[in-house]
């Protein structure tokens, strides 16, 4: 409650606020969280946590990416500040405000986190056996604190960050701030002159190396991964603005990172086999080709140059693609797999390299459908289809 005596309720990134009648007066989508808490000071302000293993956007960040963060917004909804928490694992984060505008989070962290002063209790394992750590974290207003220009990266389709490596080739998101020009630039290609790697005076490098950039703007870049990039290792990713270099986020890297592409992030940006979109109102007919668009599917051969337009004759994916349905059986967890006849898993033609194009023949189903590329599964997704 507000010092006012309204409600503030925050579900899975959906703010409102309730005046004494009952009246919505805030209604904001901000984060897309789960588990959410939330506080209130005395100027009005809202403070929210929670979780997530998507890229949230984030605004003067005092860490890099993780799972949980930490929003403040200002008594008209705009964002003030949201940064990650340091540490956290995916859990309940809970939180209080203190005198002199103070704010304490109440956090779990794995059993390798190294808080800064130690606490009066000790650690124990989770319900799930697994060691955690509870800590506090203790936050006041500090106008010279050091925050990351560059605080995340992801998937570019299933924005799918913390903690998930990414591949060669792989179409990501680089979120902060400060990261170039307030409007936003989108580069384009053609079949003869690939993407660039310097736009709006915004370069990144991986391991050196410039990639190639789709979109740049002050809180988001689109760019693709080197296909040098080499599996088994660590890449060290920067950005570069007006000539200064932000602080670099250490990445590993993996055969395939698989990420497909959603228009809502659940249904697949899908095409139908008459070549219309898919959706609510245009399902697939059972045992139709459908075709779906995903990113981080690994080495294609014979090789291309970073940032180039992929022609024919197509090249083909080194890492075997398989496409199922998954259902979770309840009690006790079990699951049933259904697999689709796959037609054709490659690159896109006439997207940049790095761009896959999966065409599958769909059947009614339950659950939710991944991609399995090599080792490495994608995002859960879900298909129209009629009759379903």
């Amino acid at each position: 409650m507000d010092p006012d005596g309204r409600v503030v309720l925050n579900s899975s990134g959906m703010l409102r606020r309730f005046d004494s009648a009952g009246n919505i007066t805030l209604s904001k989508a901000i984060l897309n969280s789960l588990a959410p808490t939330v506080a209130v000071d005395a100027g009005g302000n809202i403070y929210v946590t929670g979780y997530s293993n998507q890229l949230p956007p984030v605004r003067n960040s005092l860490a890099t990416c993780g799972s949980d963060f930490l929003g403040v917004l200002a008594p008209d909804g705009s964002v003030l500040q949201t940064t990650y928490i340091p540490g956290g694992v995916g859990s309940y984060a809970f939180i209080a405000l203190g005198s002199n505008s103070t704010v304490f989070v109440m956090d779990s962290a794995n059993s390798g986190f190294m808080p800064s002063r130690n606490g009066p209790f000790s650690s124990g394992p989770a319900a799930n056996s697994t060691q955690v750590t509870a800590f506090l974290w203790h936050l006041s207003p500090h106008p010279d604190a050091q925050t990351y220009p560059l605080a995340c990266l992801g998937n570019s389709a299933s924005y799918i960050s913390a903690g998930f490596p990414i591949s060669p080739g792989t179409m990501v998101t680089l979120t902060g701030n400060g990261l170039g020009p307030i409007e936003g630039i989108q580069t384009s290609a053609t079949p003869q002159s690939p993407f660039p790697t310097q736009a709006g005076n915004v370069q990144v490098t991986f391991d050196g190396k410039p990639a190639p950039l789709v979109w740049v703007q002050d809180a988001q870049i689109n760019a693709i991964a080197p296909w040098s990039l080499m599996p088994g290792q660590t890449t060290k990713v920067c950005v570069t603005y007006n000539g200064v270099k932000t602080n670099c986020l250490a990445w590993p890297v993996s055969q395939t990172s698989p990420g497909v592409f959603t228009v809502d992030g659940t249904h697949a940006a899908a095409v139908n086999q008459d070549g219309t979109l898919n959706s609510a109102a245009n399902p697939a007919a059972p045992g139709s080709i459908v075709s779906i668009f995903a990113t981080g599917l690994g080495a294609i051969t014979p090789a291309q140059d970073d940032g180039t337009v992929v022609v024919f004759p197509l090249p083909t994916d080194s890492a075997p693609t398989t496409v199922n349905a998954i259902q979770v059986l309840p009690p006790f967890g079990g699951t049933t797999i259904t697999p689709f006849d796959v037609t054709y898993v490659g690159p896109a033609p006439l997207l940049v390299a790095g761009a896959s194009r999966i065409n599958f023949r769909v059947v009614r189903y339950a659950g939710s459908i991944m991609v399995q590329s090599g080792f490495a599964s994608s995002n859960g997704f879900l298909i129209y289809v009629a009759g379903q």
